[in-house]
């Protein structure tokens, strides 16, 4: 296995302004807040914070076998201290960036919430039910997201498995000889403070804009909502005045309702953030910030795990072992349909029932 990590810009005196802000704002997140959510088992202990002589950004991790892969993953997701969400892409060229930001549109209010209104209005008047109160924001942007409605949301996995499926999910191994799939392991606390560094004032050495900052981007915020440089009033709901730009924030958990979510351990970054000025996207955002270090410094905030498409059968066989499996992460035909043409790249085990068996058809070419 190969590891390579890329050297950051060395910002010295607000990295280390940074760590002290960070050590207290561990300390006062934990149970702190009223009227939010808590989350003390996403946060993760307080964490002890060393200056390496080194800035990671982003770690690369190539795989030889399948059972390497896996073993890579759940050594990644159980790290202690962290908190890691991961994201499968069935090709290495493709970005870590959200779909509004693919189809190239500036997220405003009215743009974002009129595509969202004509979507629920279409559904609605051929009788599709809409399983939330309609005026909620968050609520329409998560569903319209599930559809294929253009959104701020990029969806992760708390499992590894799950993105490892979508990672191979439509690879033909005798196609695609010499390509590779990723699995994105994100360190979202690590991210959190990465984002607090970035939006609070280099002059905050106290790190009051900084906790603040990174209150908003971890925790489900139901009545103290600051905003972003921790200057603004609070507020009722974080889109109580429609959806923030030039925000990242991390959404812990799907809807109740959103069951295709809640079968694959979802979970949702926002980013609203208008790249340019020599950044592309999230993905390039984060190799360029300076890194904060982990509980041991060793690792980077996203680590790219690199995996040949041919170890697709190996693969598959694995995830079926372990019920991931298109049918029940999709919960539709689509789902169903997937696992039918996956099973032509391995031998299955699933999909055969006793009261359900067909003639066998075979064609004559």
């Amino acid at each position: 296995m190969l590891l390579v990590m890329h050297q950051g810009a060395a910002h010295r005196s607000r990295f280390d302004r940074s760590c002290h802000a960070m050590e207290a704002c561990y300390s006062r997140l934990h149970g702190r807040f009223d009227g939010c959510l808590r989350q003390s088992e996403l946060l993760g202990p307080p964490l002890s914070f060393r200056r390496p002589e080194i800035e990671l950004t982003i770690g690369h991790k190539t795989i030889a076998t399948a059972a390497e892969a896996f073993h890579t993953l759940e050594e990644l997701a159980l790290r202690p201290g962290r908190q890691t969400v991961f994201r499968g892409h069935r090709k290495e060229g493709w970005r870590l960036t959200s779909t509004l930001h693919r189809h190239g549109g500036l997220l405003q209010t009215h743009s974002l919430d009129g595509a969202l209104s004509h979507f629920i209005v279409n559904l609605k008047s051929v009788g599709t039910p809409i399983p939330f109160a309609v005026d909620d924001r968050r609520a329409r942007m998560e569903y319209g997201r599930h559809y294929g409605i253009p959104s701020p949301l990029i969806d992760f996995s708390y499992s590894p498995y799950v993105a490892m499926f979508f990672a191979f999910d439509g690879v033909r191994p005798e196609a695609s000889a010499g390509e590779q799939a990723v699995i994105y392991a994100l360190d979202v606390t690590n991210l959190g403070m990465i984002w607090a560094r970035h939006v609070s004032p280099s002059g905050d050495p106290a790190g009051t804009h900084f906790n603040r900052a990174y209150a908003r981007f971890m925790t489900e915020f139901r009545k103290f909502d600051p905003a972003a440089d921790g200057t603004g009033p609070a507020t009722t709901h974080f889109f109580g005045d429609g959806y923030p730009q030039n925000e990242l924030k991390l959404f812990a958990f799907p809807a109740s309702w959103n069951i295709r979510m809640q079968r694959q351990m979802g979970a949702f970054l926002y980013d609203t953030n208008r790249y340019g000025r020599g950044l592309k996207d999230l993905e390039e955002f984060i190799e360029k910030e300076a890194e904060i270090p982990g509980p041991d410094g060793s690792e980077p905030c996203l680590i790219k795990i690199q995996i040949p498409h041919t170890l697709a059968r190996e693969v598959f066989e694995r995830l079926e072992l372990a019920g991931i499996i298109g049918t029940r992460l999709l919960d539709d035909h689509e789902g169903a349909a997937a696992d039918v043409k996956n099973a032509v790249v391995y031998n299955r085990r699933t999909g055969y029932a006793w009261d359900l068996i067909l003639p066998t058809t075979t064609f004559q070419g």
